[in-house]
């Protein structure tokens, strides 16, 4: 008498297989999610820091009749947009940006953990070499991203 199925042995065998194949497809695709989540970020940290730069540089004058420097004010979980040469702490005119939980910032370097533009010339004022960078880390994968500005303001990113 011939009995057709599968024995437990063969369905635990197909189940073990099956449970390893999951863990790697779901390993590989969150991987490139924490990836693209800090190099996202830098994009968006770097393109603010332009913006302020250029904001500067324009002087633009919000509603006063001179020209002011515009800046930006570094956490660990966020970065706030500012105008003024130092930042104040709950100024109306502060523009707050907040980090996803993933990515954080670490090691700022940054004289009082800020970037001040020098109207008109979109200069760093009171540039210090060495004080001039902020890291970027993922949480998850514990990777890393450095932008570092000279004293002219321009920009460079190490991975």
């Amino acid at each position: 008498m011939k009995r057709s199925g599968f024995t437990l042995i063969e369905f635990m065998v197909v189940m073990g297989f099956a449970a390893l194949t999951a863990s790697f497809i779901t390993a590989t695709l969150i991987r490139p999610q924490t990836q693209t989540d800090l190099a996202g970020e830098t994009d968006k940290v770097i393109a603010d820091i332009r913006g302020q730069q250029i904001s500067a540089m324009d002087g633009l004058t919000s509603g006063t009749s001179d020209p002011v420097s515009y800046g930006i004010y570094f956490a660990s979980t966020g970065y706030t947009l500012f105008r003024g040469s130092a930042y104040v702490p709950g100024a109306a005119d502060n523009f707050a940006v907040s980090l996803p939980s993933s990515v954080q910032f670490t090691n700022i370097t940054l004289p009082s953990s800020a970037i001040v533009f020098t109207r008109l010339t979109g200069d760093v004022s009171g540039y210090a070499a060495g004080s001039d960078s902020v890291t970027l880390q993922d949480t998850v994968s514990n990777a890393t991203t450095t932008v570092t500005i000279n004293r002219f303001g321009a920009i460079t990113r190490t991975p």
